[in-house]
């Protein structure tokens, strides 16, 4: 049996020139691939009971993230059938569509992973056309017509996801940038501006997905879209092409499913190579009908972007010949209209058909039919003549259809901001709204469960004079709290369908599974202060936890200790206060009721975090005032120990030599703890028979008059940054649950450091001048050295945590300038602390005046409610300037050497790191301190064996370590860009900018458990992050 596949559209269109989507012209089409790094753990239901094993399915580690990557743009149609795919005839084809470009990554979530899973809906994404236009994606479902499009190979050993999906959705708030000379870029300005909303209509198609570990595209798939103008038409979210081709199932389809429509047989098996033995085919395509400007002609426009089917590789199956053409009212014969050419990705599947002169479709149906010949074997060598042939409907309009407004799921719970929600249903006859319409639902629930047990509604409503029937849905109280298998809620789903209206007597449903409206609803937590750790919030903490790895990179949940360290409570109160639709919106999944996040953020905004009944006891007891002046004394009590004993204090065995001079105990062991690296010997042996003047000469009492102080303010922001990666890079090192006492003092000098060059920026600001930050000729390289000449013999490299690696470096970065008389060949060197001396000795040759000059684009600092310690003081005049300074020196350095304190028991960076290098805690219990308080534990085994100074280079191009650790530069590019919009003025954009260091330490940690091919002579190691300004591919393919 031989077919010829033809698509014959029947239609009964009505032209509504008001109307415009991605459907009319111009549109941009573009392809490439797209990153979904969904997490699987919490598709288990088993998986919500913590005594249970843990089932981590095929990505476990996921965040949620999504990107879009190597997407260029493929064509522009300015015409209505003439696609144009050379860039040479518009500037617009071949340049990137990119997403999230200077904020945090987008993140998928479905609407309930156990109960109605497969729903996702893509929330805080940012997308356009590089350089040229960028607007906010409207969170809207992206899984409409879910179906299993692309024919698998189970012989293959690596499993590609056969799932196909599509959703369209707006850009708001769109910003224009240059439009390159291009004429379909100007044009869609152009009609965008003409409306009101001034919205672009976007619509994406999501395919060929990798789920296996071993494909080098893991969590990658390829990706199609369009983008048009949207209009002000009144018109559904996700439903733009106003008509609709729906698959007809007929229980006896004409054909042997063991043959192809070329008549080769599979043996009951569909060939992954040529699609023989598919009975699949097609699937919805939705389409529109209209005339073109100024003339008669109409067209038929439809997206088929998501409608054939696939072979394994992601190549279109062929069907033969495809055909539009309708089926009249008087009639079910079809009526040939054109040939379709649907090879689908040059134009993302949008195609444009000429309709006949005269012929608007207005009481037709589109359909879409093969021919099929009536012997039923034919054999290879007998393709032609194999007898008279019939249409055969495959695909047919629905002539009414009902689809939601706006998005299809909605969370509600009683007695909250989100107890209600209004669902506007547009009923349309074939592509006209359509009043007077009955529109019912239909209970899909999970289970049958009931709805009106979790909601109040109406089971039907009829549509206006615009087509639109609304429904309101209330929520109901539905216990304390309503749990069902572990999770949090029930979700209530419902078809929609239109019952005996326009002229059609059968009752028309929508149909797919994820294309229903769904609402989940939660119960309400009742509680009563104070909220608990171990009742309340720790159960919760701990069960995300489970179902989330990835954010253990961030902090332990489940750990009481790591959970209330200052830096996370921070971190948690802003994330889970952020808006819904916000990126960085916690839980990421979106799946925590209100009643339960307003408990838990009354509990970490808390004053004592509470464990128990018995902590609020113990918490209050208040100690005598004389207990401060007893173990934590003024700075006046510290004072150099006369003369130093010797003792053995040393992780490399070397004995701690003796020292006679009057000299802080502190300082002679740190530079004697150990015997230095020969790098190190070396380093101080050339500073110290160096002859060449510093680069800051000016740093001399009789030079002071060369002060620059916008150059050197510059300086020192390049100086505080320059440390970040160095330190970041041993913090991601340290793996979760590990080393823990080492990563909390990392973590504080990082996040003082990033306080720092805010403090240095808003000097800079506050002289009228603007922070640069965002520029190859800015950002440190490594290995190198530190900018602007300081320690110019210490080379910074970027190396896995080790006491080794703190003490060579980073205790050298932060080397106190009042102690560079104990070692002459350090002391004629600039260190930074020097360097900051003179910088104040600059301000304070300053008038007042000279700090006035940009009042209202100051840096702010999100912690300093927080920390006390960390306060990024307001630069108005001298005085304030100097202190700004003098913190910087003191929680770097500490307050001299006499306290290595710098605010009464926060140690300053460099007594910190002293503590990490002498693996013991500094002693302050008597009028000297020593580091050889309490241990502090530090296991090789508990850090990842990364690589030294990791570089893009050094990473094969195509391999799954190549792709994660561009994904880590495109966040650490995005947090300059955003640094620099920091510096330029808009200072609530720290907030993304430390969301995206969190993102940073996610892709990182992945990273680093990733091998390095091995190589003779070299121990195992594993990738790490890169800290380029610009990538740079290796040469390896």
């Amino acid at each position: 049996m031989r077919s010829t596949l033809l698509l014959v559209v029947s239609v009964a269109l009505w032209v509504r020139p008001s109307a415009s989507s991605y459907f009319q012209v111009p549109r941009i089409h573009f392809s490439g691939m797209f990153r979904a790094d969904s997490a699987t753990g919490n598709n288990d239901r088993e998986n919500y009971d913590c005594s249970e094993e843990l089932n981590p399915s095929w990505n476990v580690n996921g965040t949620n993230e999504f990107w879009l990557t190597d997407c260029t743009v493929t064509s522009v149609v300015l015409e209505y059938g003439s696609p144009v795919t050379d860039g040479g005839q518009d500037s617009a084809i071949g340049r990137p569509i990119v997403n999230n470009i200077n904020s945090p990554s987008a993140k998928l979530a479905d609407l309930d992973s156990t109960q109605w899973d497969l729903t996702s809906t893509l929330y805080g994404m940012e997308m356009g056309l590089e350089g040229s236009l960028y607007g906010q994606w409207v969170p809207t479902c992206i899984s409409r017509d879910f179906w299993f499009r692309q024919i698998n190979d189970t012989s293959a050993d690596r499993y590609t996801q056969t799932i196909g999906t599509q959703g369209s959705s707006r850009l708001r708030s769109v910003v224009w940038g240059a439009l390159e000379s291009s004429s379909a870029l100007q044009q869609l300005k152009d009609l965008a501006d003409a409306t009101d909303s001034k919205e672009l209509s976007v619509s994406l198609t999501l395919f060929k997905y990798h789920r296996s570990h071993q494909d080098d595209l893991y969590t990658y798939g390829w990706l199609m879209g369009t983008i048009g103008v949207a209009g002000d038409a009144e018109e559904p979210l996700n439903f733009v092409g106003q008509r609709v081709l729906k698959r007809v199932r007929q229980k006896d389809p004409p054909w042997d499913p063991s043959l192809s429509p070329g008549c080769q047989s599979a043996g009951g098996e569909v060939n992954p190579t040529t699609c023989a033995g598919s009975t699949e085919w097609l699937y919805a395509a939705y389409f529109s009908v209209h005339k073109a400007p100024d003339t008669d002609t109409h067209y038929a426009t439809i997206d088929f972007g998501n409608s054939v089917q696939l072979k394994f590789d992601g190549s279109v199956c062929d069907f033969g010949t495809l055909y539009l053409g309708y089926i009249a009212a008087s009639t079910e014969e079809p009526t040939q209209i054109a040939e379709i050419h649907y090879k689908i990705l040059t134009t993302s599947g949008v195609f444009d058909i000429e309709l006949p002169s005269g012929f608007t479709g207005e009481d037709s149906e589109f359909v879409v039919y093969t021919t099929l010949h009536h012997e039923a074997v034919c054999s290879a060598d007998a393709q032609e003549g194999c007898g008279d042939t019939q249409p055969y409907i495959i695909l047919r309009e629905k002539p009414v259809t009902v689809w939601p407004m706006d998005d299809h799921f909605y969370r509600l719970q009683a007695d909250s901001d989100m107890s209600s929600a209004t669902v506007e249903m547009q009923v349309r006859r074939f592509g006209q709204p359509l009043s007077g319409c009955k529109v019912e639902l239909r209970n899909e629930s999970p289970e049958k469960s009931d709805p009106t047990v979790g909601l109040d509604f109406e089971y039907d409503a009829e549509s206006d004079n615009k087509g639109i029937a609304t429904f309101t849905f209330k929520a109901k109280e539905i216990g304390h709290p309503w749990v069902r298998y572990g999770v949090d809620g029930i979700v209530y789903a419902f078809a929609y369908c239109a019952v005996s209206c326009g002229g059609f007597a059968e009752t028309l449903c929508e149909e797919g599974y994820t294309n229903m409206l769904a609402i989940k609803v939660w119960g309400r937590t009742e509680y009563q202060e104070p909220v608990f750790w171990d009742e309340h919030v720790q159960p919760i903490f701990s069960q995300y936890e489970r179902l989330y790895p990835a954010m253990s990179h961030i902090l332990r949940l489940g750990d009481y200790d790591d959970v209330t360290k200052q830096g996370n409570i921070q971190v948690l109160l802003k994330a889970m206060g952020l808006p819904f639709e916000h990126p960085s919106y916690m839980p990421v999944t979106r799946d925590l009721s209100p009643s339960r996040k307003n408990m838990i953020l009354d509990w970490l905004k808390s004053e004592n975090h509470y464990r128990n009944w018995a902590d609020v006891q113990e918490k209050a007891f208040t100690a005598p005032d004389f207990c401060g002046d007893n173990f934590y004394p003024g700075k006046e009590k510290y004072h150099p120990p006369e003369t130093l004993a010797t003792e053995g204090l040393d992780e490399y065995g070397a004995q701690l030599e003796h020292h006679e001079s009057s000299l802080d105990r502190t300082f002679a062991k740190h530079m004697l703890l150990a015997k230095p690296s020969p790098e190190i010997i070396n380093m101080r042996m050339q500073l110290r028979e160096s002859k060449a003047p510093s680069p800051f000469a000016w740093l001399d009492e009789a030079m002071l008059d060369q002060c620059n102080l916008p150059r050197d303010l510059q300086s020192a922001l390049q100086l505080e940054f320059a440390t970040i990666p160095l330190y970041l890079t041993s913090l991601y090192s340290i793996k979760p649950g590990h080393n823990q006492e080492v990563y909390g003092l990392i973590r504080s000098v990082v996040m003082q450091e990033m306080l720092h060059m805010a403090q240095v920026a808003n000097i800079l600001i506050a002289m009228g001048h603007r922070p640069i930050i965002d520029s190859e000729a800015v950002v440190p390289s490594f290995p190198g050295s530190l900018p602007g000449g300081v320690l110019p013999g210490l080379t910074v490299e970027l190396k896995r945590a080790s006491p080794k690696h703190v003490y060579d470096v980073f205790m050298m970065v932060e080397f106190p300038a009042d102690n560079l008389d104990m070692f002459p060949e350090v002391g004629d060197q600039v260190t930074i602390g020097k360097f900051y001396q003179h910088i104040k000795k600059c301000i304070r040759r300053q008038e007042d005046e000279s700090f006035q000059k940009n009042d209202d684009l100051k840096v702010k600092w999100p912690w300093d409610m927080l920390d006390p310690t960390s306060h990024l003081y307001e630069v108005t005049d001298v005085a304030s300037a100097v202190n700004a300074v003098n913190m910087i020196i003191d929680q770097g350095e500490g307050s001299g050497r006499k306290n290595p304190y710098y605010h009464y028991n926060a140690l300053s960076h460099y007594y910190k790191f002293g503590e990490v290098a002498c693996k013991h805690r500094i002693n302050t219990q008597m009028e000297t301190y020593s580091f050889d308080g309490e241990p502090i534990e530090f296991t090789p085994e508990g850090v990842w064996p990364m690589r030294d100074n990791p570089s893009s280079e050094s990473i094969p191009k195509g391999s799954q370590a190549y792709h994660r650790a561009k994904l880590f530069h495109r966040v650490y590019r995005a947090l300059l860009t955003k640094l620099q919009e920091v510096f330029g003025g808009n200072s609530d954009a720290i907030d993304d900018a430390v969301y995206l260091m969190e993102s940073m330490q996610l892709h990182a940690k992945v990273l680093m458990q990733l091998q390095v091919p091995g190589e003779p002579g070299r121990p195992e190691e594993t990738y790490g992050p890169v800290f380029q300004y610009t990538w740079k591919d290796s040469d390896q393919n």
